[in-house]
């Protein structure tokens, strides 16, 4: 997915399904590459991508849910930082 040319970063994270206990969703959390225009239509790109993740990945590995932000939280060596973005979709949408 990292192919699409919107996309600077990106993170992929399993959350549980509240409809298939002991199954996970997919959710994308990404940040736009500077200076990519879309047009100010945020739904058209998230489309975009999940068009494009369904024509080269597996379902599995297509996500359900994606989120574009400003940045995303790091750890202290830098990667990406996927326990903090777990956190905060447990505490924004407990069910999940």
């Amino acid at each position: 997915m990292i192919a699409h040319p919107a996309i600077e970063s990106i993170a992929l994270v399993g959350l549980p399904n509240p409809d298939r206990p002991g199954s996970e969703l997919l959710k994308a959390f990404m940040t736009i590459t500077p200076g990519y225009d879309h047009g100010g239509d945020e739904d058209a790109l998230k489309a975009d991508i999940l068009k494009m993740a369904t024509e080269k990945l597996v379902p599995y590995e297509v996500p359900k849910m994606i989120e574009i932000r400003n940045e995303l939280p790091l750890t202290s060596v830098g990667k990406i930082d996927k326990k903090a973005l777990r956190a905060e979709v447990q505490q924004v949408e407990p069910g999940l």
